[in-house]
């Protein structure tokens, strides 16, 4: 008996899915045709129709100063001293372009809104649809990770929703999911602008009750093909952090390889 209920229960989530509507765009540079191409693997394998959203590209300091926070026009002009720091006109670009998808969602009669940026690998487009399909139909998020950055370990949600653990502390807004009432509460937060959008998607979800959820199913990672927002940071690469700290060691071991053989053959 227990068995049909979760049964019918899992049909009934299924309907509601596939007869939700989602607004699906992908954030692309016009200066970036080579991540565009990238991207088309995703287009050609989802079937949210996913459409290209030019982003924004602010042209200098002075057009930022009407978005930033006073804290924020310091930390572009020291190029980010902390992770969650505006980075410079990139980080502000960026930023807008997530605002103004987030607008055009809320215009729309969508239901969800998915959010791509053109930096994805393209070996996680087969599993783009799974992904979004396993939150569409359910009540207890706002805010789909879908991919992510973290060093922080993952808590899981209270009762029996252990499928999607909430996420402790992320950063990378590379592909996410946004219900209605979160574009309209991030909307309406979201300026002056005093950190990068990821960061700041965090802090207005925790003032104002948002449930971030992460997916379950395998995150859809980023390429190495340069960042448009700031220089390569460490914390996000795992494998640079890995290869700094394997050089910084084999550069050890030589300086005492050479001290020490000097000293021996003395």
């Amino acid at each position: 008996m227990k068995g049909e209920c979760v049964g019918t229960l899992d049909v009934a989530q299924n309907l509601i899915a596939n007869q939700m509507k989602v607004f699906a765009r992908i954030i692309n540079l016009d200066s970036r045709p080579d991540r565009w191409s990238l991207m088309q693997a995703f287009v050609k394998a989802s079937r949210y129709n996913l459409q290209r959203f030019k982003a924004i590209k602010v042209p200098d300091t002075d057009a930022a100063k009407g978005l930033l926070s006073l804290r924020a026009r310091a930390d572009v002009r020291r190029e980010r001293v902390q992770h969650e720091a505006i980075s410079g006109l990139g980080a502000v670009g960026c930023a807008v372009s997530h605002f103004s998808v987030w607008t055009e969602f809320l215009q729309s009669d969508a239901d969800v809104c998915l959010v791509l940026e053109d930096d994805l690998h393209p070996r996680g487009a087969p599993g783009l649809d799974s992904a979004v399909g396993s939150f569409l139909g359910r009540k207890d998020w706002d805010i789909g990770l879908l991919g992510w950055c973290s060093t922080l370990p993952a808590r899981r949600m209270d009762g029996s929703i252990t499928p999607f653990p909430s996420s402790a502390g992320f950063s990378g807004a590379q592909a996410y999911l946004l219900t209605r009432h979160a574009a309209t509460t991030l909307t309406e937060s979201f300026f002056p602008l005093e950190m990068q959008v990821d960061y700041a998607m965090q802090a207005i979800a925790d003032a104002k009750g948002l449930r971030i959820v992460a997916s379950s199913r395998p995150k859809l990672r980023q390429t190495l093909t340069g960042s448009d927002v700031f220089r390569v940071c460490l914390l996000c690469e795992p494998s640079l952090v890995y290869g700094v700290v394997m050089g910084l060691v084999t550069l050890v071991a030589v300086l005492v390889w050479k001290v020490w053989g000097k000293r021996g053959l003395a």
